[in-house]
């Protein structure tokens, strides 16, 4: 097999586990606290800011299948194989067949191939031997039937005669893995701005980042956040209008707030005092 498909089987591999959340939170951990039934997983959250439709909240087999194919090929060359209507199995389906991709059940796949099931569910094919498909498929369970809406990323087998099998869509993989355009530094995309680090190709998530003399917060999705309140830590800071975290006063919906120089609401007492042109300021908590 090529560089690329190495590239994917390693990279299902290192997935096996993962579990769908409750909620946005801990999407990273393979299980993590918030596990749950939500279908809120960070595959979903990924293709969303790549600003393909990834439906958190919703069933995640073949959005799971989607992320494979671009974090390997890219992003145009994954919609090319799975189609814009990647997120449903039986659109997948009929995507392959009007591109000369599909490959009906009874036939023999190549590792490599996606496999779909007449239950609306996917899963790559790993390999092929004595008479068995072995899979990688999300939103499953453990098991020998077919399970859609499981919740975890599991590695799996079936019988090529397996009546549960609708057919396979073909998938060629290039000999060496497409090279992915690494950003650095703020990029306005869909949804936001983010800001990646160095040249890793990661933006920051679920975390505070310094710029300057600025200090930023940025969700899960890695879009800085602006123009709200934000609870951290038991406390409360302003985001405005740039993002940026507020200092000293501030005035939201026509309301007056002192944050302290590390950007906490202060819910003390103050005392403003004028300053040489009349104005009032903060010059400190009353002792």
């Amino acid at each position: 097999m090529s560089k690329t498909f190495d590239k994917l089987l390693a990279l299902a591999e290192s997935q096996t586990g993962y579990t769908e959340k409750n909620n946005d939170k801990d999407l990273d951990a393979a299980v993590g606290p918030t596990a749950g039934n939500g279908n809120h997983t960070k595959y979903a959250r990924d293709l969303t800011a790549m600003g393909l439709p990834g439906y958190c909240g919703s069933a995640w087999c073949a959005v799971y299948q989607m992320w494979l194919e671009v974090k390997t090929m890219g992003k145009e060359q994954a919609l090319k194989t799975l189609g814009p209507q990647f997120y449903n199995c039986f659109a997948v389906r009929d995507h392959a067949k009007a591109t000369g991709r599909w490959l009906a059940a009874g036939a023999t796949p190549k590792p490599g191939y996606r496999v779909i099931f007449r239950q609306s569910h996917i899963a790559l094919v790993t390999r092929v031997a004595g008479g068995r498909i072995y899979t990688n498929e999300g939103n499953t369970s453990n098991g020998t039937a077919v399970v859609r809406n499981g919740g975890m990323v599991c590695n799996k087998s079936y019988l090529l005669k397996d009546s549960s099998i609708l057919g396979y869509v073909k998938v060629e993989y290039p000999e060496e893995p497409v090279e992915q355009t690494k950003r650095s530094g703020w990029s306005q995309e869909d949804g936001g701005w983010r800001y990646y680090l160095g040249d890793t190709g990661l933006c920051v998530r679920n975390a505070w980042y310094k710029d300057g003399q600025d200090w930023y917060w940025f969700d899960g999705a890695g879009i800085m956040v602006c123009n709200t309140w934000y609870r951290y830590k038991d406390a409360w800071y302003y985001l405005g209008d740039d993002g940026a975290m507020c200092t000293g006063q501030v005035t939201v919906d026509g309301k007056w707030y002192i944050m302290d120089n590390a950007g906490r609401m202060i819910v003390e007492p103050v005392v403003l005092m004028p300053d040489q042109d009349g104005a009032l300021q903060w010059p400190g908590l009353v002792r």
